[in-house]
């Protein structure tokens, strides 16, 4: 699946989206451009009280690849390419690192009993402050959802 290719082709020529949903769509127009065979789907909901952003599945529909993809972004107003973007505070990383949390957990329990399917979840973001170690002494709600570079999670999360 053109995964990495995807983010590598977004990066040269979206480097900024309105939203998630425009993310997303982005994200599946490349995939679909990249591999013109693969079924996309947007969206999905593969099986009860499951849901997914994105499906990629193979014409055999014997693999595929489960999609999670967030957009967590802090203030910003400006223009690229001439294209002008308004970016809104989306704050409370404790609770946007919830949610990734989650998403990695459905993807991994989607993909668990699937043979040849795998899951990937990105998080793009321009809020330093998912990825930065926190810079005071003090323990925070946040602390069990810091999603920096080499984090491992593992065990339960509260």
């Amino acid at each position: 699946m053109p995964a990495r290719a995807v983010l590598r082709s977004l990066a040269a020529t979206r480097p900024v989206f309105h939203s998630e949903a425009d993310f997303q769509f982005a994200f599946a127009w490349e995939a679909k451009r990249q591999r013109p065979d693969l079924e996309v789907r947007l969206e999905t909901h593969p099986e009860p009280a499951v849901r997914l952003d994105l499906e990629l599945i193979t014409p055999a529909g014997d693999r595929g690849v489960a999609v999670e993809l967030k957009y967590m972004t802090r203030l910003w107003a400006g223009t690229d390419r001439s294209e002008s973007f308004a970016l809104k505070n989306h704050g409370a990383s404790d609770l946007r690192g919830y949610d990734v949390v989650k998403d990695i957990h459905r993807v991994e329990r989607f993909t668990l009993n699937r043979p040849g399917w795998t899951g990937l979840v990105v998080v793009l973001t321009n809020d330093a402050s998912y990825w930065r170690p926190r810079t005071h002494g003090r323990i925070t709600n946040a602390d069990a959802f810091r999603l920096g570079e080499g984090a491992v999670l593992e065990g339960s999360r509260a």
